[in-house]
């Protein structure tokens, strides 16, 4: 999202045009006003940026509509500073610079013959089976209730934030990443547990103290979303149990240790999915986040 107040129009004649730009709350420009009032040109968009119906010919000649950044009118992309949108195929063309997790230690059959895996790095969608962050997805495919201010897909906006441009959610100087302490599990989930189990390593078997202690770390991470931390935590749970299945040369036990670990991965996964793990990562970005002002890029 940008702040234009005015923007100037180059048609295809020798004058250029000096217009108001109007905006709706998430800094898409909506209208153009001329000097005198007249409304010029007026935008409809999708709730990817696809401009739907656009009036007059001078809407045509802006560049600035969709949140307010440039677009070119050949190819149809705008630009947000780090890399170029397409509205519409609703996904950016390139990738999030900031990377994505591994693959878990999956082999390329393993990835190829996952249909489900292969749907969530086609459309961003969340699964089971999934733990791959989709590097290509607008702003984890929420574009009514979220912006991107550069193009850093990992950086939305939170409601509860309540920071918007030209403002922006960052470490605070008063912030405090609080330590990590390992796995655990809501207690409404609590019946999910093994008795007597340890909730680091709930089968006896996988480990998932590493991927724990990442899950908090990364949500103390001011750039990163709560599906991006999830994400990576699935990522490095079924990396532990990669891990440990290569030393076991039998396959019978090999496929009933995989089982059974997958069986764990997906209940702490589940157990921070949504809502359920949402209080727990609102606590850690209050605690070392704030909204303060952008820095300028240079």
């Amino acid at each position: 999202m940008g702040q234009h107040t005015a923007v100037v129009v180059y048609s295809t004649s020798p004058t250029t045009s000096d217009f108001l730009a109007c905006m709706d709350s998430n800094g898409n420009i909506t209208d153009l006003i001329n000097k005198d009032g007249t409304i010029v040109a007026s935008y409809t968009y999708s709730p990817y940026g696809e401009v739907v119906n656009s009036v007059s010919s001078e809407a045509q000649n802006n560049h600035f509509r969709f949140s307010t950044k440039y677009f070119d009118k050949e190819t149809g992309l705008g630009y947000w500073g780090y890399r170029y949108y397409s509205p519409e195929m609703g996904r950016w063309v390139s990738r999030d610079p900031i990377g994505e997790p591994p693959l878990a230690g999956l082999t390329k059959a393993e990835i190829e013959n996952n249909q489900v895996l292969i749907g969530y790095i086609t459309f961003g969608r969340s699964s089971p089976d999934s733990t791959i962050h989709n590097s290509y997805a607008f702003i984890e495919n929420h574009p009514i209730g979220d912006i991107d201010l550069f193009g850093l897909t990992s950086a939305g906006f939170r409601e509860w934030q309540k920071c918007k441009a030209p403002r922006s959610w960052g470490p605070s100087p008063l912030g405090v990443i609080l330590p990590e302490d390992g796995c655990s599990f809501p207690s409404q989930l609590g019946f999910m547990l093994p008795k007597g189990g340890s909730k680091d390593n709930p089968s006896g078997k996988c480990s998932f103290l590493t991927a724990c202690n990442y899950h908090d770390l990364c949500y103390s991470d001011c750039n990163h979303t709560k599906a991006h931390c999830d994400a990576g935590f699935r990522s490095r749970m079924y990396g532990a149990r990669n891990s440990r299945a290569l030393g076991i040369t039998n396959e019978k036990e090999r496929k009933a240790f995989i089982k059974d670990c997958n069986k764990w991965a997906d209940r702490y996964a589940w157990g921070v999915d949504g809502s359920i793990g949402e209080d727990a990562y609102k606590n850690r970005q209050q605690q070392n986040c704030s909204c303060t002002c952008i820095r300028s890029l240079h």
